[in-house]
C-alpha cells in the first residue's frame, strides 16, 4: 500500500468518526431524552428499576418493562454533572467508540 492510499484511507476514517461523533452530539434533541431522565432519577429514588409506568397518561399504573433502566440512571448522573453538554458528549464519545 503506498503512502498516499494510506493517509487517503486515514484521512476517510477520521472524518468518518468526526461525522458520527457530530450526529451523536444531537442527542438532547432526542423527543424521549425527558422520560429518560425522569425514570432514572425514579429509579434511583426508589433504588430499584420501575416495573410500573409511572407517566403516561393512558398507561398508568400497567406493568412496564423498563429494558433501559441502567443507561437512564447513567444518563441522569451525567446531566446532574454537566447538564446537557455533558451528556451530549457522553453520548458522542460512547457512539463514537
Amino acid at each position: 500500500m503506498t503512502d498516499r492510499r494510506r493517509e487517503t484511507d486515514r484521512f476517510i476514517f477520521i472524518l468518518l468518526l468526526l461525522l458520527i461523533f457530530v450526529m451523536a452530539a444531537r442527542t438532547p434533541i432526542d423527543s424521549d431524552m425527558w422520560w429518560h431522565l425522569r425514570a432514572g432519577e425514579e429509579t434511583l429514588r426508589w433504588m430499584r428499576p420501575l416495573t410500573t409506568d409511572l407517566f403516561s397518561y393512558t398507561r398508568l399504573g400497567e406493568t412496564w418493562v423498563n429494558h433501559s433502566w441502567l443507561s437512564q440512571v447513567g444518563m441522569l448522573l451525567i446531566y446532574r454533572l454537566g447538564g446537557f453538554t455533558a451528556l451530549s458528549a457522553a453520548v458522542a464519545i460512547l457512539a463514537t467508540a
